[in-house]
């Protein structure tokens, strides 16, 4: 026999708190852990920024100091190539947006077209 108190509790009343505890303890796990950064092909890049695909592998050509230059993954095992991550490219659309913004395009006037010599009825 024990000497002690007892307390019997019905299961139905404390499961659903079990599981809400165990709910937020993985949840917060969950948000430490790190996240994916998909990767594009250069189309698709292409694509996301509404420019032509040939202009996206002209920004990876750019001097690697170049503000346009966009960086990418080398993928070896594939055969598409260069992979672009998504972390880059909205860090890409980050600073160019900024550029553009802040750059001043100045207006270049146009020729003044020429006017042809009418004739001059006699």
């Amino acid at each position: 026999m024990t000497n002690g108190l007892s307390i019997s509790v019905p299961v139905d009343l404390i499961m659903p708190q079990i599981q809400a505890a165990i709910q937020a303890s993985v949840e917060a796990c969950m948000k430490n852990q790190p996240q994916p950064d998909p990767q594009y092909a250069a189309e698709q890049v292409a694509h996301i920024l509404n420019v032509d695909a040939q202009t996206v592998h002209d920004y990876t050509r750019l001097d690697p100091g170049h503000p346009r230059r966009l960086p990418y993954v080398v993928a070896y095992d594939s055969f598409k190539g260069k992979r672009f991550l998504l972390s880059d490219i909205t860090a890409w659309q980050r600073r160019n947006q900024i550029d553009a913004l802040t750059q001043v395009v100045p207006l270049v006037p146009k020729r003044p077209a020429r006017r042809r010599a009418t004739r001059r009825a006699a």
